[in-house]
């Protein structure tokens, strides 16, 4: 049929078939490859533990470049009675802990075989996506048949042995609007074997299977970290049986080993700061015309 059809519709077939060949191919959706983006009322963490030997004496240094003055002086005391130790720092590392950290930790070769991996190697590292609020929970120990403590309240020194027990930080993550986040570390002890329980979170009761906790509120660190920043913690190995001892002491281990808890702000998807300098920018220009526009009225 095309043979008998006009010259002119002939050309016209002809220019629409070239102009759908060279045309790019339409994207439907998102690539599977694209990288993911975070909610925007998340942050990620780096959670670092490593293993020293107890009371290495290299620690000292590293308390020299930590700022322990930027938790609250009652907090501090509190901390310090029950056996724990915490300070802030930079996105700068001390520098026995990056010694530690990079430079005397043995590279696995392509050899290593399952056999050969550490039960628990020097430096273990977990990284936790949290939206606000939303708790998770940080391993400071293995579980004990029975874990006994001593805690300091008030003034007041008592405590127990708790059976299967476990050493605990709850965290909780608050983002904010300037690319910082609010970070939480609420200190517990888990015991006794888990039980079904009903729980209530965000209008809906479901069960969860949870053990018994022993929650020290009055040993909670609140701080506010930039990305890049970090939060050090360990024990006060003089004192032997405090809380602090049992969370980052390693009593299981040939040796008595240290444990220090690096807790690092990774990365922040709600920084809102370019936004309020767009903002700022677009008030100025406003403002710009608007006093341009009366100067021309005034003739000045």
């Amino acid at each position: 049929m095309l043979a008998h059809a006009p010259l002119g519709l002939l050309l016209a077939c002809a220019t629409l078939l070239a102009a759908g060949a060279c045309a790019p191919l339409e994207r439907r959706g998102k690539s599977p490859l694209s990288a993911p983006q975070l909610p925007f009322d998340s942050a990620v963490l780096d959670v670092i533990t490593l293993r020293v030997p107890l009371g290495d004496p290299r620690l000292a240094d590293v308390w020299t470049e930590l700022d322990e003055q930027a938790l609250p002086a009652e907090l501090r005391k509190r901390l310090a009675v029950n056996g724990f130790r915490a300070g802030l720092c930079g996105t700068q590392l001390p520098r026995v802990l990056e010694h530690w950290l990079y430079h005397d930790q043995p590279v696995a070769g392509p050899e290593a075989t399952v056999a050969q991996l550490d039960p628990n190697p020097t430096v273990r590292m977990r990284r936790l996506q949290l939206r606000a609020g939303q708790p998770s929970e940080i391993l400071a120990s293995a579980v004990y048949d029975e874990l006994p403590l001593l805690v300091s309240a008030d003034g007041q020194l008592g405590g127990r042995p708790f059976q299967q027990a476990q050493c605990v930080f709850q965290c909780k993550l608050y983002p904010g609007g300037d690319g910082r986040s609010r970070v939480e570390l609420l200190p517990q002890v888990q015991h006794g074997e888990p039980r079904q329980r009903y729980v209530a979170t965000e209008g809906t009761i479901h069960l969860q299977t949870r053990r018994d906790a022993e929650v020290f509120v009055p040993l909670a660190i609140d701080c506010t970290l930039s990305p890049g920043d970090m939060l050090v913690l360990t024990s006060h190995t003089e004192r032997a049986g405090s809380l602090g001892y049992q969370f980052f002491v390693d009593r299981a281990a040939a040796s008595l080993e240290q444990k220090l808890l690096i807790i690092r702000l990774a990365q922040s998807q709600n920084d809102n700061r370019f936004e309020m300098l767009d903002r700022a920018t677009d008030e100025d220009s406003s403002m710009n015309r608007l006093t341009t526009g009366k100067r021309s009225a005034n003739g000045f």
